[in-house]
């Protein structure tokens, strides 16, 4: 009797095996069990930021997915009101050529502002996605309402998806960097003529304010604050045969020079976006004219800081370069 009952149990899983198995070859087919394999996802705040879509678990595609509710996780506060509002940011508008847009001016002209959501939901996959707006909204973690359809059915999933806003640096860590730093002298006229000066032969301050606006103001200043003019030709690019070094304009187009700084326009992040080689330093050179060093046996070298810096956020940067160890001489 014990075997008749239990054969009778199991032929009644199989059947429910089979009619399941069915359903999910039926037209417009919605599993219960739709999921995100990564559950729940870090996001940085103010990056863009684009996650892996829902796994539809046999669901009839295609499928349409629509953000609804977001909730504190650890509250259950409805936070529409934060969320699911638009804020201005600036966007492209038409795509960039770096060929034929050389100008801030034609680079400018393909931006625009528009008013968009911090954080969407892509339609067709139902991946997270971000922008820099998330800068407005408080670190956290939150869960989210998905409403998903197909071409019968239209389900709300409650708490389907979990994201941790997370608090993140506008900028490369400076004290992280500190080995990336130096400044080799290299003698006037003779190149390969040169003194060795670390990372202590400098210091590098940055200062961002925050804005929609993106760009970076470069100053190098002698020891006792007066700053080199790279309008007179006090501040250059560092030679390397019979090109350059990377300077921040490698990334962007040239900058606006000034009597005291170097202001470079900005058009994307993260700045610089990629490597155009030797990772991302930076390379600037004081001219040896301009240097009046504490030990006279470095007078007649070149000053040659470089350094390694990426800027994660939108913002105007304001970077300072001072040299320890040199009185500016005007040219």
């Amino acid at each position: 009797m014990k075997s008749f009952k239990t054969q009778y149990i199991l032929a009644g899983l199989f059947a429910a095996s089979l009619m399941s198995a069915c359903k999910k070859d039926e037209i417009g087919y919605m599993s219960d069990n739709l999921y995100y394999e990564l559950n729940p996802v870090v996001i940085p705040k103010g990056w863009e930021y684009r996650g892996i879509g829902v796994n539809p678990d046999g669901s009839t595609r295609p499928l349409n997915f629509k953000l609804v509710h977001v909730y504190d996780k650890a509250t259950g506060k409805n936070m529409d009101e934060l969320f699911l509002k638009r804020y201005p940011m600036v966007t492209w508008k038409a795509a960039l050529n770096f060929t034929l847009d050389s100008t801030k001016e034609k680079i400018l002209s393909k931006m625009q502002m528009v008013d968009a959501y911090p954080v969407n939901i892509e339609p067709t996959s139902g991946q997270i996605y971000t922008n820099y707006t998330t800068d407005n909204l408080p670190a956290g973690h939150y869960v989210f309402d998905l409403e998903i359809s197909n071409i019968k059915r239209t389900k709300l999933y409650p708490k389907f998806g979990e994201f941790i806003l997370k608090d993140t640096v506008a900028f490369q860590d400076l004290k992280a960097m500190n080995g990336a730093y130096s400044n080799p002298l290299m003698k006037q006229g003779q190149e390969s003529v040169t003194k060795g000066q670390g990372a202590e032969s400098y210091s590098i301050d940055i200062k961002r304010e925050v804005s929609d606006e993106f760009n970076i103001t470069l100053y190098f200043l002698d020891k006792h604050g007066n700053p080199f003019n790279p309008k007179r030709g006090e501040v250059l690019k560092r030679p390397n045969g019979n090109t350059f070094l990377q300077t921040f304009e490698t990334y962007t187009v040239k900058p606006d020079l000034f009597d005291d700084k170097l202001m470079y326009p900005v058009f994307q992040s993260p700045f610089p976006f990629i490597s155009a080689g030797n990772g991302f330093n930076v390379y600037y050179r004081i001219a040896a004219d301009a240097c009046i060093y504490d030990d006279p046996t470095y007078n007649g070298y070149h000053s040659n800081p470089r350094f390694i810096q990426r800027f994660w956020k939108r913002g105007k940067y304001t970077v300072t370069i001072q040299l320890k160890n040199v009185t500016r001489k005007p040219l």
